[in-house]
């Protein structure tokens, strides 16, 4: 018996100017997206030959932006906001279990998020404050459990979670802002990836083995590429937390028995603050440029062979 189940969360959400705003106090444009994909496969056969496979895959391809395009002009007296939000889970569970003269049980999870989160200013903007806030939060869960019994038994459970995001705020090389207020450019991205892989074997000749593979890559940058020609000051600050926690635990009991466990945690991020080679400053105040990067990885890996003599 075999199990196939797939889940895709994929999509766009985009809030935008391109023409002309003027003579508003007050502008915002928010782009708010919460993508789940959930995918479960289970698996249970038994007989003289008892075979049990599942995989389970998810995936998040989100894009959320909120901007000015290059040909926006904007005049706001006040504040003009532009906010992109996401929040992305994809969770990947498989299940086998298999039971008969010769068992055996394989389990496949895989869960992905390569989501896309921007809040951009390309155009030009005049008198009052202007805040670019990029938030990304970001979730990727895969769980495998294979069991096998029989005479001759063999397991198998494999979970990879894997972040790739990109989030960013920023202003492009088109951008051009006069305005006589502060600017502030946010780009906030909390990631983690947990991958849990479980095999047990009962039988008189047994081989349980596991994979549990966590990684968090993409980027977090928030960018000053345009010119700014008369702000009170300039707050750029990109922050990211990453996690990757990986876990794969394989028992065998038989009277030949041989257990093997491979578990991999890999956090390879890269965040970004700055004033690009375009960029141009001027301001009467503070300039403030910022990048924080907290990572974690952690790998646990726990494999037993019980021989009955």
């Amino acid at each position: 018996g075999g199990t196939l189940a797939d889940a895709i969360a994929a999509g766009t959400n985009h809030t935008y100017v391109d023409g002309q705003v003027a003579n508003v106090s007050v502008l915002n444009a928010k782009a708010t997206s919460t993508n789940t994909a959930d995918a479960v496969a289970e698996t249970t056969s038994g007989g003289l030959l008892g075979v049990g496979g599942s995989k389970a895959t998810a995936q998040v391809t989100n894009i959320t932006k909120s901007g000015g395009g290059s040909t926006a002009n904007i005049g706001v007296a006040g504040i003009a906001t532009f906010d992109a939000t996401s929040t992305s889970t994809a969770k990947a569970e498989a299940e086998g279990d298999a039971a008969g003269l010769v068992g055996v049980g394989g389990t496949d999870a895989d869960a992905t998020v390569n989501s896309t989160t921007k809040a951009y200013m390309d155009g030009a903007f005049t008198d009052g404050s202007l805040e670019l806030n990029a938030n990304a939060i970001n979730d990727a869960q895969a769980d495998t459990s294979a069991t096998s019994a029989g005479l001759g038994a063999v397991s198998g459970a494999e979970s990879n979670a894997d972040i790739a995001a990109v989030t960013e705020a920023g202003v492009g090389s088109t951008g051009h802002l006069s305005n006589s207020g502060y600017i502030t450019v946010n780009s906030t991205a909390t990631s983690t990836a947990d991958a849990l892989a479980d095999g047990q074997t009962v039988g008189f000749a047994g081989v349980g083995t596991t994979d549990a593979d966590a990684s968090v890559n993409g980027h977090t940058k928030a960018y000053m590429d345009g010119v700014v020609t008369d702000a009170s000051n300039l707050t750029i600050v990109a922050d990211a937390t990453n996690t990757a926690d990986a876990d794969a635990n394989a028992s065998t009991a038989a009277f030949g028995g041989a257990s093997g466990a491979d578990a991999t945690a890999d956090v390879d991020p890269t965040v970004t603050a700055q004033v690009g080679s375009t960029g141009q400053v001027t301001a009467r105040g503070a300039v403030s440029v910022v990048a924080n990067a907290t990572n974690t990885a952690s790998a646990d890996a726990d494999g037993r062979a019980i021989t009955i003599a």
